[in-house]
Order: structure tokens, then sequence, then C-alpha cells
């Protein structure tokens, strides 16, 4: 079988660009979200190490300028990963694994470009602001990830989010794989609009059903 691109909302034709916008919108927030929350630890928990005593939190021009390049910049490791390509044919195991990995790579570059150069009392703070941004940074993305592919996931396999299908063949095990598909108790996502015959014989069986 042979998926096309054209994917449709049972019977109202879904939106690729508002599903893309979910998932814009929601890694831009948690970023932000994600750089505050390692903004704040360092004040509260780093530099009083450093400093020996503690620090007061001014939000400054230079915290609201890193809340909108720092999630400007996951949003380019997302893409460039080739996370946003097909929004619709995401698993809940793939957004861990992917959620991972860009993660990963993220801190790693932010840690050498803005972290590394900072004073430190000891090395073992470079491990632990490596593994707080780390953390804030994967627990709040990958949780309105999965939320948004668990609801797209559950309307695949209602019936409700499909794409459009064509089966190659037309005769008896044409109708045979074409009956399976439709009469799966949870959908697999494919809906069956056509055929292409592979041998020009008529009558072809498939025209009774599609």
């Amino acid at each position: 079988m042979d998926n096309t691109e054209g994917v449709r909302f049972n019977p109202i034709k879904v939106n690729r660009r508002i599903q893309l916008a979910k998932y814009v919108v929601s890694d831009f927030i948690t970023a932000a979200m994600s750089w505050s929350l390692f903004y704040f630890f360092r004040k509260v928990y780093i530099e009083p190490q450093k400093f020996g005593h503690p620090i007061g939190i001014e939000l400054d021009t230079r915290f609201f300028l890193g809340l909108t390049v720092i999630p400007v910049f996951w949003l380019l490791i997302y893409y460039l990963s080739g996370y946003y390509r097909d929004v619709f044919r995401k698993s809940r195991l793939s957004e861990l694994w992917q959620t991972i990995g860009n993660t990963l790579i993220g801190v790693i570059i932010l840690f050498f470009t803005l972290i590394l150069d900072d004073v430190i009392r000891s090395y073992s703070n470079y491990y632990i602001s490596f593994l707080a941004l780390f953390s804030f940074h994967f627990m709040l993305t990958y949780i309105p990830r999965v939320i948004i592919t668990t609801r797209t996931t559950h309307k695949v396999h209602q019936g409700k989010i499909g794409f459009n299908t064509l089966l190659i063949g037309s005769n008896a095990k044409a109708v045979e794989a074409y009956l399976d598909i439709k009469n799966q108790a949870q959908s697999n996502g494919n809906f069956i609009v056509g055929f292409v015959n592979v041998n020009d014989k008529s009558p072809y069986m498939l025209e009774e059903h599609l």
C-alpha cells in the first residue's frame, strides 16, 4: 500500500498548519519555562555557593532576552532534526527518543556556549547545572508533546483522522486486504480512496467496493 500525503479529518479536512502550530507553540513556551527555571536555579543554588551569600533574583534585560533567543534556538534544533516534518505520523515512543536526543544536543550546545564560562566554586557545579538544565527542559517539553500526540493517536484509532491511501492491485488479494483494513476494530489510519491496477485486466474486483 502507498500512503499519499493527503490527510483528512472525517468529515472535515484536518489543517496540518494547526497541528504544527500546536507543537511549535508548545515547544516555544516550554523552552522559555525551562530556561526560566534554570535561571532561578542558578540564582538560588549555584551562585550563592560561588559568592558565599544569597543572590537576589533580578529579571533584567538579559533575562528577557534569553526568554526570546533561547526558545528560538530550541525551535531551530527541532526543525533541523526533522521533528516538525510529519506532525500526524508520531508515536509516544518516538516522542520519547526524539525529545531525549534533541534535549541532549541542545543542552550540550548551551552548556559549552553559555554556561562553561561561569565562575564556579567547584566542577561539581558544572555537572549539577548540566543535569538541571537537561531535566527541566526534557520534562517540560515532553509532557505537552506526548499529550498532543496521544490525542492525535486516539483520533487515528477511532477513524477520525487518517491518510488517503491507494491499494496496488485490484483482484482477490487486494479485496482481502481492503476488507481487512475496513473491518479493523481499531483503525490504523488508512483511508482507502482508490486502487491502481497492476495488470490491465478487467473486470476489477475492487470496483465493487471502491
